[in-house]
């Protein structure tokens, strides 16, 4: 991966797996899995979920860092998707083994202006969106490239998406939970919107005081 990938072999953070697929005992396609962006927009509208549901349950969601295959280009055309696809199938138990729970979503990114996706669209991936144009430069700095990515989210069961946005988690998912962080609203952008509109229409009760008071700049003592 150092090697021949073309963003180098990356740095393991968080919890992080290398697949390995094999065809005729031949390795012909290396993968990296490793922890979700902390936040993306059409991601997460995607989803559904709150803040508060994201930041505990981000570690369900795990990211293709690295896809390289190791047969030269052109030689098997549907390589690409079928090595994606049995990736795919193996990664929630093999990360339920290692980690110890089961993830429920899958993101990975590509440049629109170098690759049209085909492997990601042949795998049943969806293109929801595009990143905001940002390159990590150190753990918690990012910096603008001017290049967003397109962003593709792939389910790793049926009902990830509910599941993800539940009010329980399945036993399988629960040990990925994070601590739920304190200062945060615990509701997504529409239904604060919806708040919001409450709140506009609710009385208020100050308008039915008409009372008035002289001003007295002398202070009263005990």
């Amino acid at each position: 991966m150092k090697e021949r990938h073309y963003l180098g072999a990356g740095r393991s953070v968080g919890d992080y797996l290398r697949q390995v697929i094999a065809q005729g005992g031949q390795a012909v396609a290396l993968l990296v899995w490793g922890p979700a962006c902390y936040a993306l927009k059409d991601r997460d509208r995607w989803i559904g979920w709150s803040a508060v549901q994201r930041v505990e349950r981000l570690k369900l969601i795990v990211q293709n860092r690295r896809f390289l295959l190791l047969t030269p280009k052109g030689q098997a055309p549907n390589l690409a998707s079928q090595a994606l696809g049995a990736a795919l199938r193996a990664l929630p138990g093999q990360w339920r083994d290692r980690f110890g729970y089961t993830p429920l979503l899958a993101e990975s990114f590509t440049d629109p202006e170098a690759y049209a996706g085909t492997c990601y669209k042949a795998s049943n991936w969806e293109a929801v969106g595009y990143s905001a144009g940002y390159s990590r430069h150190r753990a918690d700095f990012y910096l603008p490239n001017d290049r967003p990515k397109r962003l593709w989210l792939r389910p790793l069961s049926a009902q990830a998406r509910q599941t993800l946005r539940a009010a329980q988690l399945p036993e399988e998912c629960r040990a990925g939970l994070s601590a739920r962080p304190s200062g945060t609203l615990p509701v997504n952008a529409q239904q604060l919107d919806s708040l919001l509109e409450v709140f506009w229409k609710a009385p208020d009760p100050r308008k039915k005081n008409r009372a008035h008071y002289p001003r007295s700049d002398r202070c009263c003592g005990p």
